[in-house]
C-alpha cells in the first residue's frame, strides 16, 4: 500500500464522490477510480459500496480510514529515515514546482547551474496537491509552491521568495478590453478561467469574497493550459505579474483588481534532511528575486525576505539565524 493510493482514498472518504475528489487532486476520474480499485485488490476487501449516484464507506472502508493518518505518518517517516540515509549530500538536487513558479526560478536555476556544473538538478512540475504530498513525504528536496502549500506541511521551513499581485489577463481583441474600467474592475460579464477548485486555487475564492460579477468560472488543469484559453480568446484569467514578460504576446495583462489578490511564493523544505546544495539553492533564490522589490517592478516583493518555521510562527528571527545559516559552496566528494 502506497502513499499516493492511501491519499486518494482519503479524499474519496472526504467528499464521498470519485468526481469532485479527482478535481480536488488535479487528476481525471479514472485515475481515482483505478488506484481504489488497485486498493482493493491489494487489501482483499471492498472499501465502498458503490450505488448509482452515490458511494459509502463499508465496514472496511471505515476501518482503513481510521487508521490512514497513523499509516502515512509511519509511511513518511520511514520513507524519511530512508531518503536520510541513502542522500547523496552534494551531488543532487530535488526540485519540484508549482504550476506558476517555474518562470519564477529560471533565472536562479540558472545562476546555480553556472555556479555549481557538476551538481545534477532534478526539476519536475506538479500540480499543487501532488507538490505537497511529495514534500510531506521527503521526496523532493525542495518545494517550490505559494503559501497555501506552506500551511499545508506542518513541521517543514519556508522561505519567503516574493508576494506578488495578481493581474487580469486576457487576448488583446477580447471585448474585455473594451469596458470601462469599473465594469474591467469587477470583471463584469466574464468568465475566469482557472484551475481545478481545490484548497491551492486562490483566485475562486477571491472573486467570491469580493462579489465580483464575473458570468461564470471553467476550470483547466494546468497554467499551459490557461494560456491555450487565453490565446483561443475564450476568457479571462488572474495571473501573477511576474509571469507578464513570459505570456504570449496575443496576452495582455493589467493590473485592474480592487481590493488586489497578492499571493505569497514561497521554498519549502526540511531542515533536517536538508543539504548543502539545497542551502545554497534557496541562498540563490532568495539574491535572484531580491531584485523584485525595486520599486518600479510591477510585481510586490517582499519587504525583506525571510524565513518562516510552519510549526513555531512565534519564533520568527531566531529560525531565520538558526536553520537558514550562511550557505557553503556544495562539496564535490
Amino acid at each position: 500500500m502506497d502513499e499516493l493510493k492511501l491519499y486518494y482514498f482519503c479524499c474519496v472518504c472526504r467528499h464521498l464522490s470519485f468526481t469532485r475528489a479527482a478535481q480536488a487532486c488535479n487528476v481525471v476520474q479514472s485515475t481515482i477510480s483505478k488506484q481504489i480499485a488497485s486498493l482493493e485488490e491489494e487489501l482483499g476487501v471492498k472499501l465502498f459500496h458503490r450505488k448509482h449516484r452515490s458511494i459509502s464507506l463499508t465496514p472496511a472502508g471505515m476501518r482503513l480510514l481510521e487508521h490512514a493518518n497513523t499509516y502515512t505518518n509511519q509511511y513518511r517517516a520511514i520513507n524519511a529515515s530512508v531518503q536520510k540515509l541513502m542522500m547523496d549530500y552534494s551531488g543532487r538536487i530535488k526540485i519540484g514546482v508549482g504550476q506558476y513558479e517555474a518562470d519564477l526560478i529560471l533565472e536562479p536555476l540558472k545562476h546555480f547551474a553556472h555556479k555549481y556544473p557538476e551538481v545534477e538538478v532534478n526539476c519536475m512540475l506538479y500540480p499543487y496537491s501532488n507538490l505537497v504530498s511529495l514534500c510531506g513525504s521527503g521526496a523532493l528536496d525542495v518545494a517550490i509552491g505559494t503559501e497555501l502549500c506552506s500551511k499545508m506541511l506542518k513541521g517543514k521551513t519556508s522561505v519567503d521568495l516574493l508576494a506578488d499581485r495578481w493581474l487580469v489577463a486576457a487576448h488583446r481583441d477580447s471585448d474585455f478590453w473594451k469596458l470601462d474600467p469599473e465594469r474591467q474592475r469587477r470583471l463584469d460579464g466574464q468568465l475566469v478561467i482557472t484551475t481545478y477548485n481545490n484548497d491551492y486555487e486562490p483566485v475562486r475564492p477571491h472573486c467570491i469574497s469580493h462579489r465580483t460579477d464575473h458570468r461564470a468560472f471553467t476550470y483547466s488543469n494546468t497554467y499551459a493550459s490557461q494560456l491555450l484559453l487565453l490565446r483561443a480568446n475564450m476568457g479571462i484569467a488572474l495571473l501573477p505579474s511576474y509571469l507578464r514578460p513570459f505570456v504570449p504576446e496575443c496576452v495582455r495583462m493589467e493590473d485592474l483588481m480592487d481590493p488586489p489578490l497578492i499571493i505569497r511564493f514561497t521554498a519549502i523544505y526540511d531542515p533536517e534532511m536538508c543539504t548543502a546544495s539545497t542551502l545554497e539553492f534557496l541562498h540563490i533564490c532568495r539574491e535572484s528575486l531580491a531584485t523584485l522589490n525595486a520599486p518600479n517592478d510591477h510585481s510586490r516583493a517582499c519587504d525583506a525576505v525571510h524565513v518562516t518555521e510552519s510549526k513555531d510562527i512565534a519564533g520568527l528571527s531566531h529560525t531565520a539565524e538558526t536553520t537558514m545559516p550562511a550557505p557553503h559552496p556544495p562539496s564535490s566528494s
